[in-house]
């Protein structure tokens, strides 16, 4: 559960698609007294915040999706962890494969490791060509050749942060999806690392991937 006053917040936002719930659907919180100024004018919906029909079926929808979220919560935790540290173990055995972020304090079913050397689009596009879906960012960079400010603050320069993969597993995630990218994973990450090695090397030899 979700405790506001451990928390001491006075607003706290929650994207539906987050926990599986209707896109587009989302959960703002306001501590009593706490003011805003109206989102969208025009009707006295929302206590004249925000204006509009409500969307009833999908903040049920969001309802739902909360009470099962925390009531499998315990069982998905320990799934997503079991998973996730089966594919670190695998993914870090790659020479130049660095684990970001905390070892240990972090989310269940989160992956992201910095492959040195390598550009960390190719390695996503050439992982989706596998059957394998994995990000270079955050969803709400998607698309921006910038590397990660947040990679930068942790004190990664550009040209690691540009090696950046993140795996993202989910209440469906399964374990033959994980076995699968158990085994394409790794070989994807050293084929990109050797083929970068070669142009270094030699910019013409025979082979090298640009």
């Amino acid at each position: 559960m979700l405790d506001v006053r451990e928390l001491d917040a006075d607003l706290i936002s929650l994207g539906g698609h987050k926990f599986e719930g209707p896109k587009g659907t989302g959960v703002l919180y306001l501590r009593h007294g706490t003011r805003i100024l109206a989102q969208q004018h025009g009707g006295t919906q929302e206590r004249y915040r925000r204006a509009g029909t409500e969307n009833v079926a999908g903040a049920v929808g969001l309802g739902v999706a909360w009470e099962l979220t925390c009531r499998e919560r315990p069982e998905t935790v320990r799934r997503l962890r079991r998973q996730r540290d089966r594919l670190r173990q695998a993914v870090l055995g790659i020479s130049g494969v660095e684990l970001t972020g905390h070892s240990r304090e972090r989310l269940a079913g989160h992956l992201s490791v910095i492959a040195r050397e390598t550009d960390g689009e190719t390695v996503a596009l050439s992982l989706d060509l596998e059957g394998v879906a994995c990000s270079t960012g955050s969803a709400c960079t998607t698309g921006s050749p910038e590397p990660s400010h947040v990679l930068a603050a942790m004190g990664y320069p550009d040209e690691e942060s540009r090696g950046a993969v993140r795996f993202s597993l989910g209440r469906t995630t399964t374990d033959d999806e994980i076995s699968r990218a158990v085994e394409v994973v790794p070989r994807v990450i050293a084929r990109m690392r050797s083929g970068a090695a070669a142009v270094r090397a030699d910019p013409l030899a025979e082979g090298a991937i640009p």
